[in-house]
């Protein structure tokens, strides 16, 4: 039968139609959580065992029903103690015996001079040579390894290693000098390493240029110098300088701390760092203080505490003459009953003496 022209045949809707209306609706859903998930984020609230949703007006209801509690206040006050010393407790001061020793200045340390000194040590009774490495100029006695010291051109020109051998081997007590806070150069070169006032300036006096006893710089630096010396052949280092200045100026340090520190916490500090940096070198670490500070105690500005010091530092050396000597020792002994001032007071005196320890400066 052939089709007639004037019927409409309509076509059949199979699945693809289906499929394609799923979709849709698929997608519509989708579209509206993702709209919903973002319109709804300000009205998340967190705790502690979890989350929750607040609906502004979900929040009014609560609030009819039950006011917030109101919060207690409680006054508090800070209070800040100064650290307590008292109780310090150190190994410092076991093993010594008294020496009698001979001071060379940094001028004075070269290959031609010790080799001249120590062929005349022992004829003049001394049995020690106390040689200052590193003055408050910030030159170099030795030409040290450390970087440092190379990259500002602090460094010295002769490698005295082989000399300092010679001497040890020869029985000669070797004891190298290190200014610490005092570095005139390098304050001038590194500027981001000096000791600055309260109104940002560099501070210096009739010593040199300072350091800050906090930059971690300074610390790393002086602590290397001292492990380099005494894996040269240096038994003890004294560290000069380890004191904030004699001054009423107020001072800014490089570290965050949360408290301003009195001159004796920033010297405590630094003692402690290359104490504790140098303790497995098996040498011992001394300091100088100046008769006046042990006599008049001058601690409230150079923070060299006698009565802390005398207990972190193995020997105190100072340059004194011979009649002080006495009134230096009750000082101290004073201060620390303990501190046995034959062997651990070190005068540095022109002439020997008859009793105790002595260096000759002359």
């Amino acid at each position: 039968m052939a089709a007639r022209p004037d019927v409409y045949r309509a076509r059949k809707r199979g699945k693809r139609g289906f499929w394609r209306t799923l979709l849709a609706v698929l997608l519509v859903l989708i579209l509206a959580a993702v709209v919903l998930f973002f319109s709804c984020q300000k009205y998340i609230v967190y705790e502690n065992n979890g989350l929750r949703v607040e609906f502004p007006i979900m929040k009014g209801a609560r609030s009819a029903d039950a006011a917030e509690p109101t919060p207690t206040v409680y006054p508090a006050e800070l209070q800040y103690d100064e650290p307590d010393y008292s109780s310090l407790l150190t190994n410092a001061g076991q093993g010594l015996g008294i020496l009698h020793g001979r001071y060379i200045t940094a001028s004075g340390v070269t290959k031609d001079n010790l080799n001249t000194i120590s062929k005349t040590v022992s004829a003049t009774g001394v049995d020690t040579l106390v040689l200052q490495m590193k003055p408050p100029s910030g030159y170099l006695s030795w030409k040290s390894g450390v970087v440092m010291a190379d990259s500002f051109e602090v460094n010295g020109s002769e490698d005295l290693s082989e000399t300092f051998l010679d001497l040890a081997n020869d029985g000669v007590h070797l004891i190298a000098v290190v200014s610490c806070c005092v570095d005139s150069t390098m304050a001038e070169r590194y500027e981001a390493l000096a000791l600055r006032t309260t109104d940002g300036n560099a501070y210096a006096d009739n010593n040199g240029g300072w350091l800050d006893p906090y930059n971690s710089v300074v610390r790393d630096y002086i602590s290397g110098l001292c492990r380099e010396l005494a894996r040269m052949g240096f038994e003890e280092i004294v560290l000069s300088y380890l004191q904030m200045p004699n001054s009423s100026a107020a001072f800014d340090f490089s570290a965050e701390l949360s408290t301003t520190p009195t001159p004796t916490d920033a010297v405590m500090s630094l003692a402690r760092y290359l104490r504790t940096a140098l303790s497995g070198e098996g040498v011992k670490v001394d300091m100088v203080m100046s008769p006046d500070a042990i006599l008049h105690d001058y601690s409230s500005r150079t923070g060299q505490e006698l009565s802390v010091m005398s207990k972190l530092c193995d020997r105190i050396f100072v340059f004194t003459d011979s009649g002080s000597i006495a009134s230096l020792a009750e000082a101290i002994t004073t201060a620390n009953p303990d501190f046995d001032t034959e062997s651990r007071l070190i005068p540095l005196v022109s002439a020997s003496q008859a009793e105790g320890s002595w260096v000759l400066t002359n």
